[in-house]
């Protein structure tokens, strides 16, 4: 196994000062936030188009949150990094089970880009797993997709949007601004 590690994939120079403070969520986001973070628990789920802040975002709660005492252990995966990695571990062992709950098993996890690679119905199953494995142990998880909600229910199941729409989770929509493709001048 691979030592825990805060980041799994790493941010580089681009989200190292990203904080919740210089996020683009609006007053109502930024409260529904602050609140889930004072009592992490459950899921904290963000939609929007590329470019709209949600990697962004992901790493600025595992900045903000850096110093936690009670989430000791922080772990953030993109879609792509996570799929690679359990993949690695089944070409090995032929099951994929242990590598997923040895992957999630942090006391956060921050998962950008929910269904942002082809879907096959193995990746299906992983993400199933990971979604079922955070949600039955009510750890605090932060999830991101290009998906709308409908979308993710027809793409990735009824079984993990069930699980994601959840009425305990915080559901957020970053909509459908891209935010790169905004001149720098004119942006708010």
């Amino acid at each position: 196994k691979w030592p825990r590690r805060e980041n799994a994939n790493g941010g580089g120079n681009r989200y190292g000062e990203a904080t919740l403070a210089n996020s683009r969520l609006g007053k109502d986001d930024q409260v529904k936030v602050s609140q889930w973070m004072k009592e992490p628990k459950n899921f904290l789920v963000f939609l929007g188009c590329p470019g709209s802040g949600k990697t962004h975002f992901c790493h600025a709660i595992m900045n903000d949150l850096k110093m936690s005492k009670t989430l000791l252990y922080k772990r953030q995966w993109d879609e792509s990094s996570f799929v690679s990695r359990v993949k690695a571990s089944f070409d090995m062992s032929g099951s994929f089970e242990n590598e997923v709950e040895y992957l999630t098993d942090d006391d956060l996890l921050v998962f950008d880009d929910m269904g942002s690679t082809s879907l096959s119905d193995w990746k299906k199953d992983v993400l199933f797993k990971l979604v079922d494995c955070r949600y039955k142990s009510r750890k605090p998880t932060v999830f991101t997709s290009n998906f709308k909600e409908d979308e993710i229910r027809e793409k990735l199941g009824y079984r993990i949007h069930s699980r994601m729409f959840d009425r305990e989770n915080v559901i957020l929509d970053f909509g459908s601004v891209d935010w790169r493709k905004i001149d720098v001048d004119s942006r708010p």
